[in-house]
């Protein structure tokens, strides 16, 4: 969540929009001097609260607060490099280059694959065997007549 209690700039700027809008600038301005206000109060009475809460923890428990800020300034810090929007990004943009890549790929080698030696057209997947046809050769001829390469020496005698 980035911005203030979640609300990022463009939601912050488009609820000052419409206040202007409801209220009209006299009010407008009224109405943000008295936030300010509060939110000043606010900030005073914290900082009130934080140092007595670190005088009566006493040295160690300030030093121990100091090292819980810095660890949460850490995790934020780690939080922002690694953002899931970020990183959901990338991911999409290197998988279509990927696709854009195999897809030129497997174009070119049916191009080349629709001409052979003899200069004729022909599909090279025409030759293929089709799995779901029911007159499919069993295995061991399968694994003969499309793996030849596969198989030892011994076996391509036969």
């Amino acid at each position: 969540m980035e911005g203030i209690f979640g609300v990022g700039l463009f939601e912050i700027l488009l609820i000052m929009l419409i206040l202007f809008i409801v209220g009209g600038p006299e009010n407008t301005a009224k109405w943000a001097r008295e936030v300010g206000r509060y939110v000043g109060k606010l900030r005073q009475q914290w900082q009130h609260a934080v140092k007595e809460f670190e005088k009566e923890l006493g040295p160690e428990g300030k030093e121990l607060l100091d090292a819980s800020r810095e660890l949460s300034q850490n995790l934020n810090q780690v939080r922002r490099a690694s953002s899931p929007r970020r990183l959901v990004t990338d991911t999409t943009r290197k998988l279509s280059q990927s696709m854009t890549d195999i897809q030129s790929d497997l174009a070119e080698n049916t191009a080349n694959s629709d001409t052979n030696d003899d200069g004729g057209s022909r599909d090279a997947l025409q030759d293929a065997p089709n799995p779901a046809s029911d007159t499919r050769p069993s295995t061991a001829e399968s694994t003969t007549t499309q793996y030849r390469a596969w198989l030892p020496l011994d076996d391509l005698d036969e």
